[in-house]
């Protein structure tokens, strides 16, 4: 890779980072949401996690792969897809969207997934196209991890 197509990449990254970092990832849990941002820890979502006896979780998405805007037709399909694959690993999940602060880019449908491991996230999200996925440990804070 040349230095230019290097320094691209990493511009892009960078720019990706920042609208991560200022996205709220809410899910509709039992008696309420819980918002999750990237680096900050969730005390109602470690209580989440010790009520169903999880210590790891993720919030994916099969929306607009590598941020590339579809229609709501096309990414409805693909979202029911990610929920059917990981309906079948019989996992906790709890509805959800990634709302960005600054409202400049379409909520996308996501799925709060409670007992999903951090390298089965990656993989999940490689395979939906996504850039990546936050996912986050009992007592830990909330990170980001590329799936590029």
């Amino acid at each position: 890779m040349s230095d230019h197509a290097q320094h691209d990449d990493d511009a892009r990254r960078a720019t990706l980072e920042r609208a991560y970092k200022a996205t709220a990832f809410v899910a509709e849990v039992p008696g309420g949401s819980i918002e999750i941002r990237v680096g900050r820890q969730h005390p109602a979502l470690d209580t989440l996690l010790i009520g169903r006896g999880f210590d790891a979780w993720a919030f994916i998405t099969a929306w607009n792969p590598a941020s590339k805007r579809l229609t709501d037709a096309e990414n409805a399909t693909r979202q029911q897809r990610l929920q059917d694959e990981l309906t079948s690993l019989r996992l906790a999940m709890f509805p959800g969207h990634g709302v960005p602060d600054e409202g400049d880019w379409p909520p996308e449908a996501s799925l709060l997934v409670l007992g999903l491991a951090e390298a089965d996230a990656l993989r999940i999200g490689r395979h939906h196209g996504q850039n990546a996925v936050v996912v986050g440990a009992h007592g830990g804070p909330a990170r980001l991890v590329w799936c590029l």
